[in-house]
């Protein structure tokens, strides 16, 4: 018999990517107590805790007491280093990084570049360059969460998005709608033309988006309704650089606004808080995700969005993300770049994503009940009667 019991240190435990290096002698309740030092927990529990080991929790496949929420211990392990009968010490680690799209698809983009012996730009994985969280007390967060609107998580809450998982509704994509690159790039002078504005096209398709939503649904014009925009928080507040690897992205909202407003009275929402956050080099973004940040550590069960209103059956939250200028199409290892990129199963409400190379511009994807509706109306010719009122012609 082989005891390993005397290999009882924990090497590691990296709070930004949330991982453990532990050897194989570590107690379960030693593992679970260091990690809760860093407001972290440990799923796997088990009554023996304080003498059965992460080997032969590992070893053993064990369940424990909260296997149905959280699953067996092989699902939490991330790689193995082991001592072979010969003397060869053998590494198995699986991938395991916390990317948001910008990181990911840079990643594979220079996976490629590497590939056709091109230089890349070195990626910056230091997590220490992520805002640090706001020091609060369990009082003063709670105070400064609803001082900032933020909304309350509760039971109604959980049940919509459990029920949206059971049911499948919230992995329901519907199909793309197409738009042009000269359609979009028609839309936007046309827009910024007829009313002295000089936005861009996120803000533009943002609000045109929410105004799709808005008319399928048949929302009451004096209904309060928000815009979600999901923002990429590199080169915006101190310290992140562009070439930052990691999850670098934040939920900011605009609104509320009444649904019968125009589409520029919804565009000029968005970029009024885009502007509003992104001023004073960031100064309002990064005093944001320091709270975000806190509210994360200190469990404060409130968000920044409005679950409610984005999980409804008749959505009045319009959640959209972005992924126009990211490098989606430069995966190109020496025979062709790729000719379509899917979009990912992430339950985003609305994707607005680069369209194939032969057909550029943008596909939108509409995920949940939105994606219902889209589905079950004539949503293309919709569109169409939008972008008719600004002089363009939607390209078929």
């Amino acid at each position: 018999v082989l005891s390993l019991e005397r290999m009882n240190q924990i090497e590691q435990i990296d709070v930004q990517q949330r991982v453990a290096v532990a050897q194989a002698g570590v107690t379960l309740q030693a593992l679970q107590e260091a990690v809760e030092a860093e407001s972290l927990m440990f799923p796997l529990d088990l009554g023996a805790r304080g003498s059965a080991t992460i080997g032969g929790n590992a070893a053993t496949n064990a369940g424990g007491n909260r296997v149905i929420r959280y699953g067996m211990m092989r699902e939490r392990v991330l790689g193995l280093e082991a001592v072979l009968a010969d003397g060869t010490v053998l590494s198995l680690y699986g991938a395991h990084g916390c990317m948001d799209g910008d990181a990911f698809y840079t990643l594979v983009e220079n996976w490629g570049r590497l590939h056709r012996g091109e230089p890349v730009v070195q990626p910056v994985a230091d997590q220490s360059l992520l805002p640090q969280p706001a020091t609060l007390s369990a009082e003063e967060l709670l105070r400064s969460v609803k001082a900032a609107g933020w909304y309350p998580v509760g039971w109604r809450q959980l049940f919509q998005t459990v029920w949206a998982a059971a049911t499948g509704i919230g992995r329901r994509r519907s199909l793309p709608l197409h738009i042009g690159a000269g359609d979009l790039e028609q839309l936007r002078q046309a827009f910024n033309d007829r009313h002295g504005v000089r936005y861009g096209i996120h803000v533009i398709l943002s609000a045109l988006v929410a105004k799709m939503c808005i008319r399928l649904e048949g929302l009451a014009p004096e209904t309060a309704c928000s815009h979600i925009t999901v923002t990429d928080l590199r080169g915006r507040i101190p310290g992140l650089p562009a070439g930052f690897a990691g999850n670098a992205v934040c939920n900011l909202t605009a609104g509320p606004f009444p649904a019968g407003s125009t589409l520029f009275e919804v565009a000029a929402s968005v970029d009024a808080m885009l502007r509003k956050m992104f001023g004073d080099d960031g100064a309002g973004l990064g005093e944001f995700t320091a709270l975000y940040f806190a509210a994360i550590a200190g469990r404060v069960p409130y968000l920044p969005i409005n679950l409610s209103g984005m999980n409804s059956r008749r959505p009045t939250v319009f959640y959209v993300n972005d992924f126009l200028k990211l490098p989606l199409y430069g995966a190109e290892f020496g025979t062709g770049a790729p000719y379509a990129v899917l979009p990912h199963d992430l339950p985003d409400q609305v994707k607005i994503w680069p369209s194939p190379p032969d057909r550029p511009g943008a596909d939108l994807y509409f995920t949940g009940h939105l994606a219902r509706l889209v589905d079950s109306s004539d949503t293309a010719g919709l569109l169409a009667d939008m972008l008719r009122e600004y002089g363009v012609t939607l390209t078929v």
